[in-house]
């Protein structure tokens, strides 16, 4: 499991721009679709406790 924060997430998204879409189409994206998306994922999947090995991939996370 890779662990990072949605802020890393968006700046990364940001910064790739691979939709093609402008900073604040790519935020209100990321807020409406994806977010929301992986929240429900955590919810009902709960990844984390079937990972058998997890990554910190984000600096705010601490090591």
């Amino acid at each position: 499991m890779i662990d990072c924060s949605f802020e890393t997430a968006l700046e990364r998204a940001i910064t790739r721009s691979q939709e093609g879409l402008s900073p604040s189409e790519t935020i209100q994206a990321y807020q409406a679709i994806y977010f929301p998306a992986q929240k429900i994922h955590f919810e009902l999947d709960r990844p984390q406790r079937s990972a058998i090995a997890r990554i910190n991939n984000d600096p705010r996370l601490g090591g």
